[in-house]
This record gives C-alpha cells, structure tokens and sequence, in this order.
C-alpha cells in the first residue's frame, strides 16, 4: 500500500481495439484525494498506437504528511487521441492508502486484509470459496458459491481459545440465496454452520449450543451432503442485502480451543448466486487471530536538501555573502548551517554558523577561484553543496576598492527618480544603460560545475 511521504506509479495500458492508428495518444491521470502529488507531472504522451495494437504508461504519483489515516485513494485516468471513435476513454480507481496490515491482531475478521488465515475444505473448495470485492466502498466478502453441481465444501476458522469466564459469542453479517423450487417449495442445497473443540477431528452443528437461525431443511434426492439437515435455505429475508446474525454460547465451551466452519451442501444440479459472509467477530476468546488494518505510522525522514547559492564573480576587495538560504528539508525541520572554505587563498569568514555568512575578497593579481562548502542539518540527516567565487584582479576604474568601492560621486537626481549610473561611466546614463549594465553581470556569472 502506498503510505504517506511515499511515491509510486501508476501502469496505464491501452489497447487500440480498432483497424486504424490511434494518433497523439496521451494519458492524465488526476485525483480529488487531498495530499496527492504528481512530482513528474500528470500526463504522459504514448505516441501513435497501431491498429489493434498496444502501449503501456507509467505516471509517478506521490502522497504528502497531511495523510494520517486510511483512506481511499480516488484515481481518475482519462487517455485521449486525435480522430479517435471515442476521442477520449475514463477509467476511475480506488486503492486504499496509507495502511499497514498487522498479523494476528484482533478477534475480528473484517475480510479487508490480504492476510488470509481461514482455510479452504472440501473438494474443489478453492472453486466455490474466495475472497471478494464487492465493489462498494472497497469492501471484502467471504462469497460460497452455491454450484451447479454435487459439492461440499467448508470455510474453517483459525483456533479459537475460548475464555473460561467470559460468553462465547458469534457475530457475522451475511446473505444467502440457495437453489429452491416452489410448490412445494424444495430447497435443494444450502449451508449450516459447525464446531469442532478437537482440531477438526470431529464437527457437530452449532445447533447443539445454540441457535444458529436456519430458516429451513435442506432436501435433495441427487447427492447433497447435507440432505435432511436443517440450515440455510433459498434466500434470507432482506436479500441481497446482508443482515446480522448473533449466536450466543453462553459458558457451554468456556476454556476450550474450538474451530468454527461454514459448510456448503449442493446438489447435482442447478445453483444460485450462494453464501456471502463479512465482519465475523468471535467475542469471548483470549487471542486475536486475524489480521487487522491500521493507519501508517511511520514518519518518512527524508534528509535536508543543501543549496549554496550561485557561483559568484567578484573583484579583489569586494563585501562577499554567501548565501543558502534556499537550502529545505521535505519534512519542515529547522535546518542548521555550516561553512567551510575548502579551496582558494585563505579568507576569514564571518557567520559561518548562518545562512548568509560574509567574507572580503584577497587581492589578486589573476583570476583566482575560492571554493565554499555548507553542510546542512535537520537534526538526524545532513546534505552538502558547493560553491565557487572567482575573484579577479580589480577594475583599474574602481580604484583598487573593488567593484563594491568605487570612490565616484553618483550622478545628481533629476527630480524624477530615474538617475542611474552606467558601469564605467560617471554620468548620467542614457536608456542603453541599465541594458549594458545588465549585460555585464550575465557576462561575468559563472555556472556552477
């Protein structure tokens, strides 16, 4: 499951179902779940796709730290293409976030985790018993399929230790529809549930303890293991809705270790739709055998993210900051900053505790290259980036003060506020000032290596 402060990818396939090329096909997937991120962008060109042909596109999808519990991630794929039939298709997924899946955790099965620990019994059980989606709300059900032919099959429960003080209970939803003809009315196949306190050595019904609230006896003249026993038959009152049943046990198998199953009987003939069953709690037991969901708890630290700012180009006795004030970190920790010159003649650098530490430039006789680090913290991670500063010998025009010491007077405001001195030009300057000037500074900014 993809968590909070983790990125995945989302596999888009298309299919050209038609004789003709498929021209500019590209795929956008959005979501209106709150926190999703889209690092590398949201659309992903595939080009042209031949006649009945294929492509396949990945789209990096990430979530944020504002998600902290489980949630539905609601996915929307549109896939467009020029000319088509249909000029665009749609596609709407709904994977659960944000979820951890814990082992042996609870006395109730919700059906929602992957972590399977009933069994499957009986032949071809594994064709008439599987866990399934209903489609509603992600929600997972135990479906036994009534089959169209001879059959009996059983979901059996994991050990159940039953308290030696408290009341067994047993609380599940379900729904049912068994074949039945009518008139009279006949109820050809069916289910009953059973228990076994000697690891399945032997089953009797859970009728013996308690009622279990069949609706009818189970009839059958072609081979159904269950003929003449009472269960549940045709169809419970509310279908297809589920209802929920309550069995109380009360002390009768206090401190046993008991197995609970759900058997299907069919016969050899016909079917129906079969057994759904959700939400089975066993209240009374001293351990959790089921597995549960829970919300991720684990914090992505990600490490800090160093940046030193710009290689710079100043001339020998020019004021110098440094700047990494555009360093992050991912996870919104207070960052700590530390400077140190690992190349170039030896300057002294003031605040090299901060962010924007300072220096003056040596004097040089040639273009001489000084070379900063900064390592970055958070606290539990740090990061590194460099920076260059070449100095160069100064501009005879500034006096030997740098480009920061020029001892010219500036040129006289006009009254207007638009004064402005040109490079190397004491006066006034005309409107190809500011452009000239700005030529310069591009002409002397290095790109960081």
């Amino acid at each position: 499951a993809l968590d909070a402060q983790e990125t995945g990818r989302v596999t888009v396939e298309v299919r050209n179902a038609g004789p003709r090329q498929l021209v500019n096909v590209s795929a956008t997937v959005t979501s209106t779940t709150g926190g999703v991120l889209f690092p590398a962008g949201a659309t992903v060109l595939l080009g042209n796709i031949p006649a009945f042909g294929g492509a396949t596109a990945t789209i990096e999808l990430g979530l944020d730290h504002s998600i902290t519990l489980i949630e539905n991630l609601d996915l929307d794929v549109a896939v467009t293409a020029d000319a088509a039939c249909a000029s665009t298709v749609t596609h709407v997924s709904t994977p659960r976030i944000n979820l951890d899946e814990v082992a042996a955790s609870s006395a109730t099965d919700t059906v929602e985790s992957k972590i399977v620990v009933w069994s499957k019994e009986g032949g071809a059980a594994e064709d008439v018993w599987e866990r399934l989606d209903t489609g509603v709300s992600l929600n997972h059900v135990w479906h036994g399929l009534d089959a169209g032919s001879s059959s009996d099959t059983q979901l059996v429960s994991p050990a159940l230790s039953v308290s030696a003080t408290d009341a067994f209970v047993i609380t599940f939803d379900h729904a049912f529809q068994f074949e039945t003809s009518t008139n009279p009315n006949t109820f050809w196949d069916g289910g009953v549930i059973e228990i076994s306190d000697d690891d399945g050595q032997s089953w009797e019904d859970l009728s013996v303890y308690a009622d279990p609230g069949y609706n009818g006896v189970i009839f059958s003249s072609g081979g159904n293991a269950l003929n003449n026993r009472p269960g549940f038959v045709s169809a419970n009152s509310a279908w297809p809705a589920v209802e929920t049943v309550s069995i109380d046990l009360g002390a009768a198998l206090a401190g046993k270790t008991v197995q609970i199953r759900f058997r299907i009987g069919t016969d050899t003939n016909a079917g129906a739709y079969g057994w759904v069953l959700d939400n089975l709690s066993f209240e009374g037991i001293t351990n959790t055998p089921f597995a549960s969901l829970v919300a991720d708890g684990t914090v992505c630290e990600a490490p800090p993210i160093a940046d030193a700012g710009e290689d710079q180009a100043v001339e020998s006795g020019d004021d110098v900051t440094l700047d990494a004030s555009g360093s992050s970190d991912p996870n919104g920790d207070a960052l700590t900053f530390a400077w140190s010159q690992t190349g170039g003649p030896q300057v002294a650098l003031v605040g090299g505790a901060d962010a924007t530490p300072g220096f003056k430039a040596p004097v040089v006789t040639e273009e001489t290259t000084l070379r900063f680090q900064v390592a970055v913290s958070d606290g539990l991670s740090a990061a590194s980036d460099r920076v260059d500063v070449v100095v160069s010998p100064a501009s005879p025009d500034t006096g030997g003060t740098g480009a920061g010491g020029s001892t010219q007077e500036p040129p006289p405001d006009d009254g207007d506020g638009c004064g402005f001195a040109v490079v190397g030009d004491g006066g006034a300057g005309s409107a190809g000032g500011p452009l000239l000037a700005l030529g310069l500074l591009l002409l002397g900014r290095r790109r960081r290596r």
